[in-house]
């Protein structure tokens, strides 16, 4: 069976503190093989100014996920971050909701 990413099952917890924009993206995955898989940033599009960085790893065996650390600097507005993402050679999409400082 070949690797899939599950993006729409995804586990996000983002808040806005400080004008700082911090959190986790928990992404599952099914059919890992063990590989190891490159870090990096991406940066957001369509709601700009955000990043998600993957530190280097390794896939489990079977079903698995990974975590994207989220930050930015806070725009005074709430909306939607869109990122294109590779991950074992399988390229997704992934939202991510930018909640607004609250006051």
């Amino acid at each position: 069976m070949p690797f899939t990413v599950l993006a729409e099952n995804k586990l996000s917890s983002v808040t806005t503190t400080n004008n700082m924009v911090t959190g986790t993206v928990i992404v599952p995955y099914e059919n890992g093989d063990g590989s190891a898989y490159q870090g990096g940033v991406v940066n957001s599009t369509g709601f700009t100014g955000y990043k998600l960085t993957l530190a280097s790893g390794n896939l489990n065996k079977g079903s698995g996920r990974v975590t994207y650390q989220v930050s930015g600097n806070a725009t005074g507005t709430a909306g939607t971050a869109k990122f294109a993402l590779t991950l074992n050679e399988v390229t997704f999409n992934l939202d991510v909701y930018i909640p607004k400082q609250g006051i």
